[in-house]
């Protein structure tokens, strides 16, 4: 997802605009440490609170979106993969089409994990470290 966000125009697929969750960095080295520390097994969703659409994660981001039809993106994402043109895999399109959102419910409750940041807290800590970033590599050219 960083690797889409990373670009000032991003594809999406004609007609689809899916709700994702985030997860920011230290909530998931939290989520880590519980788990290690106090031997907790079997799958948990590590997932922040909340979900945003895909339309508000790149409107927030400053991105803007190219919607392209799926057909067309099926056919050029393996292609452009194949040839090393993109860095995101032709699978990635799923993202882009379905609803990936799921319940930390469980996590939370088993592991008493208590995050920091909301999904729209992640993507804006993103949001301002990327521009932090970029205005640093900018300043070194």
């Amino acid at each position: 997802m960083s690797r889409l966000l990373g670009r000032g125009i991003v594809p999406t697929l004609m007609g689809h605009d899916p709700l994702m969750q985030l997860v920011h960095e230290k909530d998931a080295l939290m989520a880590l440490k519980i788990a290690v520390d106090h031997d907790h097994r079997g799958p948990y969703n590590i997932v922040g609170d909340g979900v945003l659409p895909l339309s508000t994660i790149l409107r927030l981001a400053g991105r803007l979106p190219l919607p392209i039809p799926r057909f067309l993106g099926e056919r050029m994402g393996g292609f452009l993969w194949a040839v090393q043109a993109i860095t995101v895999p032709p699978d990635f399109l799923d993202y882009l089409r379905y609803l990936w959102v799921a319940d930390g419910t469980r996590a939370r409750r088993e592991m008493g994990l208590q995050f920091q940041y909301t999904t729209r807290e992640t993507l804006l800590d993103y949001v301002r470290i990327e521009s932090v970033r970029q205005t640093a590599l900018g300043a070194e050219a």
